[in-house]
């Protein structure tokens, strides 16, 4: 049977579910654990394999990465679980289509360990292991996981998202977000986006554009800095 959707096209205007994932891993990991963080199942099992000996080299600092890895990946399950997400895939005449949030319950469950979220593959287990959708790539719209984004990041670090209208006037001008760029030590564009994201006043810039802004001021968009 011919599957109902195609594998090698992207959907309009949105990022790959786990590329999300990855994405949201920067907000995670630029801070501590919190005390809530700290009485998730996930810090338990990684915190309980350190007290007890369980593999070569394990830290504290593998307990914190292993733990936020998880956390971010489950608050994902969540949204998709709940419908505050929603995942699209490109069906076979190339219409583009949102699944079901009921399809991601099995996803959520602590066993599947994130994987739909991981991949960005949808693959079910359980009542849904012949879903037509399984090996169906996993996208989210953009302006969705821009404001999921910035809830997230609000959430971790105490401040409002930066495209909120009451915090309009704090946020980089676009002066201000070129000078920072000028300023900036890393070389690589990309690494230097994912730090500017980090910033308290960081103002939504997407990648092509920070990419295009970074050439006419660095000279290259990845590597190194064009000499002057």
């Amino acid at each position: 049977m011919d599957k109902p959707f195609v594998a090698g096209v992207t959907v309009a205007n949105a990022i790959r579910l786990n590329a999300a994932w990855t994405d949201l891993l920067d907000i995670y990991f630029v801070s501590e654990l919190t005390a809530a963080d700290k009485a998730s199942i996930a810090f338990q099992r990684y915190q309980s394999q350190l007290e007890n000996g369980e593999g070569v080299g394990l830290t504290d600092e593998w307990v914190r990465h292993c733990t936020l890895q998880a956390l971010a990946a489950q608050s994902l399950d969540q949204a998709l679980v709940t419908g505050t997400l929603a995942a699209w895939v490109i069906l076979a005449d190339f219409q583009e289509r949102p699944l079901d949030s009921s399809a991601f319950i099995w996803a959520a469950l602590p066993e599947n360990e994130s994987s739909v979220v991981k991949s960005g593959i949808f693959h079910a287990q359980g009542q849904y292991l012949e879903s037509i959708f399984n090996g169906a790539p996993l996208f989210l719209k953009q302006p969705d996981w821009d404001a999921f984004r910035a809830r997230a990041r609000a959430d971790r670090h105490g401040m409002p998202p930066p495209n909120a209208p009451e915090n309009n006037a704090s946020v980089f001008s676009d002066s201000e977000r070129r000078q920072w760029m000028i300023d900036c030590s890393i070389c690589n564009a990309d690494s230097a986006h994912k730090a500017f994201k980090n910033e308290p006043r960081y103002d939504g810039t997407k990648q092509a554009t920070w990419r295009s802004d970074w050439r006419q001021l660095k000279g290259r968009s990845r590597g190194r800095i064009a000499a002057l």
